[in-house]
């Protein structure tokens, strides 16, 4: 089992290197990981945030839990190298999500789906200041 230590003093970093076919396909693992997260959280945002919260402190006790062992392994950078680039995508995912999980079980039940949905598109502009200007419905 590889375990996380880091070279002594003097001995040469004999990590093996990847190849561009692998980090290609991570990367490709890491966005599909991402895709499912958003769409758990989505899913949760039903249960009025309660379950988009349990998912958020999940994340961070495993992240945090992650930070302790590298840590301790004297490997911070390597770990901020694979984890920053990651959490900067899947925690405003996340979010977004879950906000629009919950945003959508408002508007579930009063109105007819085309006119729930398009005042819900409505609302979803109004707050994400990354909404394309020339998307319209």
């Amino acid at each position: 089992m590889p375990t996380i230590q880091p070279p002594k003093e003097g001995e040469p970093d004999v990590a093996e290197q990847l190849t561009s076919g692998e980090i290609a396909g991570f990367g490709s693992f890491l966005m599909t990981h991402n895709i499912g997260v958003t769409l758990t959280a989505f899913a949760l945002g039903i249960t009025l945030g309660i379950g988009t919260a349990w998912l958020m402190f999940y994340n961070g006790v495993t992240t945090g839990a992650l930070a302790a062992v590298f840590y301790d392994a004297g490997a911070v950078r390597p770990f901020a190298a694979g984890i920053l680039p990651h959490g900067v995508v899947e925690i405003p995912a996340m979010l977004i999500g879950g906000a629009a999980g919950s945003c959508w079980l408002k508007g579930c039940g009063r109105q007819s789906r085309g006119r729930a949905r398009r005042r819900w598109l409505k609302r979803a502009r109004k707050r994400c200041s990354c909404w394309p200007a020339s998307f319209r419905c």
